[in-house]
Parts: structure tokens; C-alpha cells; sequence
């Protein structure tokens, strides 16, 4: 079930512009736009894993694919060296954001 923890939280830190805030200045090193790419495409999102599989129902597993489908097009123009209020002004971010609020609603995650 850890598989199921991650990606619920990660998605829950890419529909919150309030959480990116609080990460951004709870973690200053960090690089937000970019760890937000890394948890999803990176560390969490593995399809392709038996384990990863196992954790979803089958509908959730489409939702997920089609919402990586939606990150990973619309993902490639947002910008990534403007930290959180750089994400907060770009149109693609904030559609990818209202994307995994909406998947969240949805599952009820």
C-alpha cells in the first residue's frame, strides 16, 4: 500500500498551491517545480511494477495513466526555475493542478 500512500500524496501536493508554498518555504533548498516532476515521473509512478499495479483498481489505474498522459504533454513548458509562484503563473501548471484536484475528487483519495 505504499504504492497508494505516495501517489495520493504527491497528487495531493500537485493540486494544492498552498502546499507547494508551505514546501517551498519549509524546504528552501529545495527546487519545487522540479521535485514535483521527480516524485511523479521518478519515484512514485510505476505502471509497469506488479507491486504498483496491485495497490489500484483497475478504473483508478486508467485515471492515473491518463493523468500522467496529461502531466507529462502539458508538464513540458512549465517552468522550472521560478519556484512556486512560477508554477502559480503558468496556465499548463495550473491546468496539471486542477487535473489532480479533480482525480483526487473523483477517487475520493
Amino acid at each position: 500500500m505504499l504504492h497508494r500512500k505516495n501517489i495520493i500524496e504527491t497528487l495531493q501536493l500537485i493540486s494544492s498551491s498552498e502546499n507547494q508554498f508551505s514546501y517551498e518555504k519549509n524546504v528552501p533548498i529545495a527546487n519545487v517545480p522540479a521535485e514535483l516532476f521527480c516524485m511523479w515521473f521518478d519515484d512514485f509512478y510505476h505502471p509497469n511494477s506488479t507491486e504498483f499495479v496491485n495497490a489500484f483498481n483497475t478504473n483508478e489505474l486508467i485515471d492515473l495513466s491518463l493523468f500522467n498522459e496529461y502531466f507529462d504533454k502539458f508538464g513540458e513548458n512549465v517552468p522550472m526555475n521560478n519556484g512556486v509562484s512560477g508554477l502559480q503563473s503558468d496556465s499548463n501548471w495550473l491546468a496539471i493542478q486542477s487535473y489532480a484536484g479533480k482525480l483526487l475528487d473523483k477517487n475520493k483519495w
